[in-house]
C-alpha cells in the first residue's frame, strides 16, 4: 500500500539502511531523532523495523540530512506518489543541498543548544543574533578602513 503519509509495517529495509547511515553522522540516536522530529523510541522501532511508518514531512527531513534526493527516501520509505510528485514538480535528480561541513566545536555548540529548552534556547539565540549582528558591524567597519588604507590619496 503506498500512502501518501505513512508507510505500513514491515517497511523497506532501505529506508534503514539510509538511517543508519545518517545515523553514523551523528553522536547519539537521540539527537537524530530530534533533527527528524521522532521520539528517540520511535526511531529505535522503526531501526529495528518493528514500526516503519514515517510521514512525508520527517521524509524531507531524512533527505535533507542525508543529502539525498527527496524522491529516493520517499520511495525507501514506500510513497512513491509522493515521490513521483516531487520529481514531476522538481525534476528526478534534484538533490538537496548538502548540509554545510561543521566544525567539531561547531557541531558541539549546536548539541548542547538542542539538549536546552526550548525556552532557554529561545532567549540565547535572540542574545546571539544581537551578538552577531554587532560583529557584522564591527567586521564590516574593519573591511572598510582597509579598503581606505590601500586606496591612493589624493593630492590637495
Amino acid at each position: 500500500m503506498d500512502d501518501p503519509t505513512t508507510t505500513p509495517a514491515g517497511g523497506n529495509s532501505n529506508l534503514q539502511a539510509i538511517l543508519q547511515s545518517v545515523l553514523a553522522q551523528y553522536r547519539t540516536q537521540r539527537a537524530l531523532a530530534a533533527d527528524l522530529l521522532l521520539s528517540e523510541s520511535r526511531l529505535g522501532k522503526i531501526l529495528r523495523k518493528e514500526q516503519t511508518s514515517m510521514t512525508v514531512e520527517r521524509c524531507l527531513l531524512l533527505a535533507r540530512i542525508a543529502g539525498l534526493p527527496p524522491s529516493e527516501v520517499l520511495r525507501a520509505a514506500r510513497k512513491s506518489r509522493a515521490a513521483s510528485l516531487i520529481e514531476q514538480l522538481y525534476g528526478p535528480e534534484r538533490a538537496v543541498a548538502p548540509r554545510p561541513q561543521l566544525t567539531r566545536e561547531q557541531t558541539e555548540l549546536i548539541r548542547r543548544l538542542g539538549r536546552l529548552n526550548n525556552t532557554t534556547q529561545k532567549k540565547l539565540l535572540e542574545v546571539l543574533h544581537h551578538i552577531l549582528s554587532i560583529v557584522a558591524v564591527a567586521d564590516q567597519n574593519e573591511r572598510d578602513r582597509r579598503e581606505d588604507a590601500l586606496e591612493p590619496k589624493a593630492d590637495v
